[in-house]
């Protein structure tokens, strides 16, 4: 997926969309845009010798954090981000968790063996007493979606130095890469990313691909907002690394998921009516099982689009929502049950 990561000795910084950057002395590099199935086009961070401190980190709101030294101790605010931090046993002690009160399926066991204790649920305010107790000498926060408590930021900062990362807006690789640095742990960060990037070079080799466009699409029915992938969103990138040629959303599709004028990176919302002007032969769905699936097939508003017609709507999977190392691998191992050369 980052085809070239080149790396340099001089300056600190992870350049990422939407304004997650480590800040220190000078320069970045971006990588060539590949050429290769299976590759994507990443900025290419330029870093300096790993694990040094202190380091000043750039919010996703414009204000920066100086870490004083490598943390011991992290206490994470959103489910999502730890479980961008878990592949690569990041000290994260303690963390929220999805709005059922559990951590994502996909990685729990994984949290669960490096005893993170699970604290408060998304769509909730944070408990300060329970992130004091955890003792953390660094707070993570993201900056959007449910499991956000940006509003606590100036709490959250009189208990630990705490950062705010914004993941809407950057892939999983990125976002990984940004707490490998944060947290010291830059060459375990990276092994994880060049390990996936590895297999899904491996998949798209060994794959027939199918007929025509895909979209892929957390279909919710009629009443509510149904999310459409985005060309530059993490789903528009993994799929295209793999050879697909993706059909995104209409770019005039803002309905149900966006508020005010804020434009996400990753989705476009709209209306269940709106997806009969889709024309991809082949629809994935994120966050679905066979039900799923047979409930889009059967609906009759969406009688004649192309993928309903075909019957290719297929599921990723209830664990597959925000795309992780974990969730990822996922997709890629549906892709070669589906599509994989026998």
């Amino acid at each position: 997926m980052i085809s070239a990561l080149k790396r340099s000795r001089v300056g600190l910084a992870i350049v990422l969309a939407g304004a997650l950057a480590l800040t220190g002395c000078s320069s970045t590099k971006t990588a060539e845009a590949p050429k290769e199935k299976g590759a994507m086009t990443k900025e290419a961070p330029a870093t300096k010798e790993a694990g040094t401190f202190p380091l000043t980190f750039e919010n996703a709101d414009g204000s920066t954090t100086t870490i004083p030294a490598k943390p011991t101790r992290i206490v994470s605010t959103s489910v999502t981000l730890t479980g961008m931090a878990v592949p690569f046993k990041a000290p994260i002690v303690a963390s929220a968790t999805a709005a059922n009160a559990k951590f994502f399926p996909a990685w729990a066991k994984a949290a669960n063996e490096m005893k993170i204790q699970e604290l408060w649920k998304a769509q909730s305010a944070a408990n300060l007493e329970q992130v004091a107790a955890a003792k953390p000498d660094l707070i993570l926060v993201s900056a959007s979606g449910a499991d956000s408590v940006k509003k606590q930021v100036k709490d959250l900062q009189k208990i630990a130095p705490t950062v705010v990362i914004n993941y809407s807006k950057s892939s999983w690789q990125d976002v990984t890469l940004a707490l490998g640095k944060l947290t010291g742990m830059e060459p375990e960060a990276q092994q994880v990313v060049d390990t996936f990037n590895k297999k899904v070079k491996d998949t798209a080799a060994t794959i027939k691909l199918p007929d025509g466009q895909v979209n892929i699409i957390s279909y919710n029915g009629a009443g509510k907002p149904n999310a459409v992938a985005k060309l530059e969103g993490p789903y528009g990138e993994l799929f295209s690394a793999l050879g697909f040629e993706v059909e995104g959303p209409n770019p005039n599709w803002k309905a149900g998921g966006e508020q005010g004028a804020r434009v996400r990176k990753d989705f476009a919302f709209t209306s269940l009516e709106n997806l009969t002007q889709l024309n991809a032969k082949t629809t994935f769905l994120i966050h679905g099982d066979e039900e799923t699936a047979k409930a889009m097939m059967e609906n009759p508003v969406l009688a004649n689009v192309p993928s309903v017609k075909a019957k290719q709507v297929y599921p990723l999977g209830k664990q597959v929502f925000r795309l992780d190392y974990y969730t990822s691998q996922i997709v890629l191992e549906k892709i070669n049950k589906l599509y994989g050369v026998k």
